[in-house]
């Protein structure tokens, strides 16, 4: 029995000394509240007020997107509008260098597009032939992967007047027996040039009736453009008129989700106080608008900023990332990160974006890739993104810490004042860390 209490006695002296060697001191706390700034989040990719038309189809003999950036404009829209060559069934090189040329402007600017086809620009005209289409795409597939980077979102186009879905002819008309399976197939050819990018589709009627039964890999890619935002109750044909709340509300879920933009078509008379300010804010943020067309409708355009709305629908399109605490705890071998985050914005993001936090001093720098998914902040949520940082490797001296939301161009800014450091192109979050 001595020996047995005496050998008990030994191991939980052994067991305790373990337990103590391996436990963490904390040596410093930091904590840190931050400011809130909205309209630097204007400036940020993805998001915001767009500007149109740059059609990269035209030659210019100077870099129009340069001019937009320095408006202050991140995304623009893009079409390729083949209107001349709807029975041709081969583009002329010429037109592909033409393309090229305006793509490699655009991602020398540091710009982000919204890309559509257009082969109709009146109600008169007719649609192109599917093996047409599919002509064109193969064709400039191998470009427009080339510089998908500068590629923000694709809308369906290709089909319809103005390549907005309606008023299809030939193969696409609803007198067509096929004509949802041709239909079907531009958005299909779409996601086959750009198989990580949402492609918009004119309605949630229309994502329905083609994408309803399909697997969540497609379906979950079929995304939103309502081009008569706010124009009336349907929006124009936007939401049949026999079933609007319906849905309305099949696109207010299925934008939390996918990326909704677009653009005004006017005033309808009797109907104006749709486009008023306390309406439009109320549909923005229910239906979780990404961005809008800042040249269209002017006169819509004009009524939110006489009502005074501007600003805020601005800075609250798309997402809206706000830093609200930091706290630090460094140990002797690790240093533990808790940063809380809301999005004030009116959706997420809708481009993934790695999160990487960096330690740098005048020497060193120490890069560590989050696990955070920046894209599951939703809409008016709060979350906290919580790392462990081993100290081991790294060298004494006092650091700074940053963090990088994106890659180069597309980097993030978090909606505080002070934080932007456009050296690193990332968030100063706190500096004096002495470790």
């Amino acid at each position: 029995m001595n020996f047995f209490f005496i050998i008990t006695l030994l191991v939980l002296f052994v067991g305790c000394n373990y337990s103590s060697s391996t436990e963490e001191v904390i040596l410093h706390k930091y904590q840190k509240s931050f400011i809130e700034e909205d309209s630097i989040n204007t400036t940020n990719p993805d998001r915001g007020f767009f500007k149109s038309t740059y059609e990269l189809n035209i030659e210019r003999n100077w870099n129009a997107f340069i001019d937009a950036k320095k408006a202050g404009y991140q995304l623009l829209y893009a079409p390729i509008v083949l209107e001349k060559y709807v029975e041709i069934k081969t583009l002329p090189n010429s037109l592909i260098q033409t393309i090229e040329k305006n793509l490699i402007q655009a991602k020398n600017a540091h710009i982000k597009l919204i890309l559509r086809f257009s082969y109709r620009n009146s109600l008169d005209s007719n649609d192109p032939t599917i093996s047409i289409v599919e002509s064109h795409f193969n064709q400039l597939k191998p470009l427009l992967q080339k510089y998908k980077e500068s590629i923000s979102i694709v809308e369906a186009g290709t089909i319809g007047a103005w390549g907005e879905w309606h008023h299809f002819t030939g193969e696409y008309a609803d007198t067509n027996s096929h004509y949802q399976e041709n239909r079907k197939l531009i958005i299909n050819k779409l996601l086959e040039i750009f198989p990580n990018k949402y492609i918009q589709i004119r309605t949630p009627k229309l994502k329905e009736e083609l994408f309803g039964k399909d697997n969540n890999s497609t379906k979950n890619k079929i995304a939103y453009h309502d081009d008569c935002f706010v124009f009336d109750k349907t929006d124009n044909g936007t939401y049949p008129s026999d079933n609007i709340e319906f849905w309305k509300s099949y696109l207010a879920n299925d934008s939390q989700l996918v990326p909704i933009g677009g653009e005004t078509c006017g005033i309808k008379k009797g109907e104006e106080t749709l486009s008023s300010c306390i309406n439009t804010l109320n549909e923005l943020q229910r239906l979780h608008y990404a961005f809008m067309n800042v040249d269209y409708h002017p006169d819509v355009i004009k009524k939110w900023k006489d009502e005074g709305c501007f600003t805020e629908i601005q800075e609250k399109l798309g997402y809206n990332f706000v830093a609200t605490n930091l706290d630090i705890e460094q140990s002797d071998k690790n240093l533990k990160i808790i940063l809380e985050l809301k999005n004030e914005g009116y959706s997420r993001a809708y481009i993934d974006s790695n999160i990487t936090f960096s330690l740098i001093s005048t020497t060193e720098t120490y890069n560590y890739v989050s696990s955070y998914n920046i894209r599951s902040l939703l809409s008016e949520t709060n979350d906290k993104i919580e790392e462990l940082i081993p100290l081991s490797h790294i060298k004494k001296g006092s650091y700074c810490l940053y963090m990088k939301i994106g890659d180069s161009f597309n980097s993030i800014k978090l909606s505080n004042s002070e934080l932007w450091d456009t050296q690193s192109v990332s968030n100063k979050l706190i500096c004096d860390l002495n470790i």
